[in-house]
């Protein structure tokens, strides 16, 4: 487990962001192994951020719903914990169940993530379907954050231009998979920050080739871990995250949290 420090430099950053801190979190897949992982848990409760963001799948298996929420408890940022859904929190996603949905045409086995998001809220995360939320920071200034619903089990939408969008000085879309890069929804707003996970990094990378396999249908390789800027100025993140699915290993690709510090 690492923390990749990230320090993004923001033309005309309003002076009530300078050195403003969001911790980003990503595809935690609470197992028996993540439950053990005493270093994860010690940074979850005690990091340096103003601002929690986690961008999808605390789950693979709806049985660790509850010890999940139990280790999560506690966790609390001065600006509060916002999150969104990944694929695996709305359905049981191994390879078996892969091979019974393709081949077989049977259909996935459903996570109750309605149950998932209540007890979600009940220790303080707020997740974000589709909708945004607007934090307002002790130096005055006001972040506009929105998060869409899954890619691949949901129905993700971006809300048009709105009052809250216009008079808030940073923009932040959270979105379980860079895919969204790709996406006619995107053209709606301008975003400063893109957060995202899915890809896991590839979980195996090949120096000099990268990952093997990154779980996107659209992003390309080049987009599936770190951070870069996109053609028309907006930030992207793509964390590692947490845990794993499929096969139970990584390969120069260790699991991460990103903490990001925004200034000029």
């Amino acid at each position: 487990m690492r923390i990749r420090r990230e320090r993004l430099e923001i033309p005309a950053l309003n002076n009530g962001l300078q050195g403003y801190r969001i911790l980003h979190v990503s595809d935690i897949h609470f197992d028996e192994k993540i439950k053990n992982n005493k270093t994860l848990w010690d940074q979850l409760h005690s990091h340096e951020a103003d601002l929690v963001v986690i961008t999808g799948d605390f789950i693979t298996e709806e049985r660790y719903v509850d010890s999940l929420i139990e280790y999560m408890q506690g966790m609390k940022a001065k600006d509060g914990v916002l999150a969104i859904l990944g694929n695996h929190d709305y359905a049981f996603l191994t390879m078996m169940q892969h091979f019974r949905h393709y081949v077989m045409n049977r259909p996935y086995v459903q996570n109750d993530w309605k149950r998932l998001v209540s007890l979600l809220g009940k220790i303080g995360v707020k997740v974000l379907i589709n909708s945004f939320e607007i934090v307002k920071t002790a130096a005055g200034a006001s972040l506009f954050i929105e998060g869409t619903d899954d890619p691949v089990l949901g129905t993700p939408k971006i809300s048009d231009s709105s009052p809250e969008y216009e008079s808030s000085d940073f923009k932040i879309l959270l979105s379980h998979s860079p895919d969204i890069l790709y996406s006619d929804e995107l053209k709606k707003k301008k975003f400063d920050l893109l957060l995202t996970g899915h890809t896991h990094g590839g979980q195996i990378r090949v120096p000099g080739i990268g990952p093997l396999v990154t779980g996107a249908k659209y992003a390309r390789r080049k987009e599936s871990h770190g951070t870069f800027r996109t053609p028309d100025g907006m930030l992207v993140n793509v964390s590692s995250g947490i845990g794993h699915t499929l096969l139970p290993i990584r390969i120069n690709c260790p699991p991460e949290l990103v903490l990001i510090e925004l200034g000029e």
